[in-house]
């Protein structure tokens, strides 16, 4: 019996959607429609707030500091910010309870599809609501997990830069960028059941939760499918980091455009 390669599972993953393209395209378009719709209302809720905030920072040089108008200006900025961070964590809170949702449904439909069972859009999302609460949770408890492994990491780096006894910066970067590439591998590796524990949670209902996660722990437990996962891991960070990449790449093209629809030349000598 041939040997299977260990990159075997990331070529079937891409013909899923061929196994059943009608439901895939479906999933698709839901989940552009919905972020698209959710990010647009969120656009257009904070935009009056983000003018009157540009507005009101224009007025700043031009007003005497020891002056009433200057703490009634900095009091108005406080209340638009204020009013501003509400919208935005009200927009984050529907954002996560949507792709919890989202996901549910993905997971569902590749969780049905590859094992042969060719479901519509509709009877995934039927079956889909006796499931909900178990991702949901599990969905929760991994960003929790996720932000409190950030939060950790980035309280470590900041007391080791705070406190460390040096008298070089070089031998903290010694010591800070082995941490920092350990810390990233490891967010690689935990991510990995993470998001295996999500699965687990829809596709077998009975683990959630903490009970997810470690059952992902035991299926992921043997050498090659831990290489498989790493795999997994790092095509993820790879995606990731190109997607961060690509969005570099249109602000800066974008800051250009909008430099010259507004008749605003650059000299590009000073880039060198």
């Amino acid at each position: 019996m041939a040997k299977s390669s260990p990159f075997s599972f990331l070529w079937q993953a891409l013909h899923l959607p061929s196994k059943n393209p009608k439901l895939f395209a479906n999933v698709f378009l839901i989940y552009i429609l919905s972020h698209l719709l959710l990010y647009t209302g969120f656009l257009l809720s904070i935009s009056p707030l983000v003018f009157k905030l540009s507005d009101l920072a224009k007025l700043l040089p031009k007003i005497d500091l020891s002056s009433p108008e200057f703490t009634e200006l900095v009091d108005t900025l406080k209340a638009v910010a204020k009013e501003l961070l509400i919208f935005e964590m009200i927009y984050y809170v529907f954002l996560f309870v949507i792709s919890c949702f989202l996901s549910t449904i993905a997971y569902y439909a590749n969780s049905t599809t590859y094992p042969g069972e060719l479901l519509t859009l509709k009877e995934v999302l039927n079956k889909v609501k006796g499931y909900i609460k178990g991702p949901l949770i599990t969905h929760f408890f991994v960003a929790l997990s996720g932000l409190v492994y950030i939060i950790s990491f980035s309280v470590i780096v900041f007391v080791i830069s705070r406190y460390f006894p040096s008298n070089s910066n070089i031998s903290l970067w010694f010591l800070a960028i082995p941490l920092i590439l350990f810390a990233s591998l490891l967010l690689v590796y935990l991510s990995i059941f993470w998001f295996m524990g999500v699965a687990i949670s829809l596709i077998e209902p009975i683990f959630y939760e903490i009970g997810a996660i470690l059952h992902a722990t035991e299926l992921l437990n043997g050498k090659k499918i831990q290489a498989d996962s790493w795999v997994l891991g790092f095509v993820y960070q790879i995606l990731l980091q190109a997607m961060n990449l690509y969005t570099v790449m249109v602000t800066t093209v974008l800051y250009y455009e909008c430099n010259q629809s507004n008749g605003e030349g650059f000299d590009y000598a000073k880039l060198v």
